[in-house]
């Protein structure tokens, strides 16, 4: 069988009928959004090869119906940081998906040598694949989450200024897989180990901002609600535990930033299930029944007009 092209994505994606009465009722709702002064974030989350297809398939959609101009700022961690980060960066859609169709896992990993990693391949991939190097030169406000981790301690940092393939890099070193990324005399292990959709530190930072506006978080996901028995497999386990534990810390953050004052949270939930979460040489494929799911979604939220729920 051929391999898929990006070129071949975009023509699958395009031949999916979007029925224009969810693309009025989504522009609709943020437009409304703009009216009442709402701050409007677009939240992008870790999960690997999966989050990479989850993430693409939204900005494919926002992009097409030209909807990113709604939103004041993007968020990223892991995965998200990957899609988006490139995608601000200045790399189209089409070409975008190009990357993703054609991506090898020797783009990450070195075979040839045993766990963890060097990140060095990472750091190369990234740099050699954007437009621009600093987070200056992004075409929209951009953060870049990052677990600043010590054995005592692990927190949050938040990169939003200097190198943007380094920022990326620092999100996605998932412990015991790879190395820890060091920059600026500190350790950085993938974001999402702290905070896995970004919108706990998105909340911080705008009352940080003073900013008096009420904000809305528009946000991807790709959490496991059920933790899946031990099959034997160490680097599976792993990943399987953590995609379960993040995804009950998720929902606990939900729930939290929704619970303050003038602050919505819509979180949407994909189910990627013929790929794990390493698979970044098979990712292709899986954009266009992520997309399908995607604009399942937001049938099933603009039939109900719910806006602040986890789907």
């Amino acid at each position: 069988m051929a391999k898929i092209t990006g070129s071949k994505i975009i023509e699958e994606l395009e031949t999916i009928e979007v029925h224009q009465n969810i693309i009025d009722k989504v522009r609709n709702r943020l437009e409304l959004l703009k009216e009442k002064n709402f701050k409007i974030v677009l939240s992008l989350a870790g999960g690997a090869a999966k989050g990479v297809v989850g993430n693409a398939a939204f900005l494919y959609f926002l992009d097409r119906y030209d909807m990113m101009h709604y939103f004041e700022e993007v968020w990223g961690v892991s995965a998200g940081s990957m899609v988006g980060g490139a995608y601000l960066a200045g790399v189209s859609i089409n070409k975008l998906m190009g990357i993703i169709a054609s991506v090898r896992l020797r783009d990450f990993i070195p075979i040839s040598i045993s766990m963890p990693f060097p990140t060095n391949r990472i750091n190369d991939f990234f740099g050699a694949i954007l437009p621009v190097e600093n987070f200056k030169d992004l075409n929209k406000s951009f953060y870049v989450l990052a677990t600043n981790y010590t054995p005592e301690h692990q927190s949050i940092d938040i990169f939003h200024t200097g190198d943007l393939a380094d920022a990326i890099t620092a999100s996605i070193t998932l412990p015991h897989i790879f190395t820890p990324f060091q920059m600026d005399g500190n350790v950085y292990f993938d974001g999402g180990l702290v905070e896995n959709t970004p919108n706990k530190s998105v909340l911080r930072n705008h009352k940080k901002q003073s900013d008096k506006r009420r904000m809305s978080i528009i946000s991807t996901c790709f959490g496991k609600a059920d933790l899946k028995p031990n099959d034997g497999n160490p680097i599976s386990n792993l990943i399987n535990t953590l995609a379960y534990y993040r995804y009950r810390l998720q929902l606990e953050q939900n729930e939290y930033v929704r619970s303050q004052p003038g602050c919505y949270q819509l979180m949407f939930n994909f189910e990627i299930n013929n790929i794990t979460k390493l698979q970044f040489n098979k990712m292709g494929p899986e954009i266009v029944p992520a997309y399908g799911q995607l604009l399942d979604k937001l049938s099933y939220i603009c039939e109900k007009d719910a806006w602040n729920i986890d789907y």
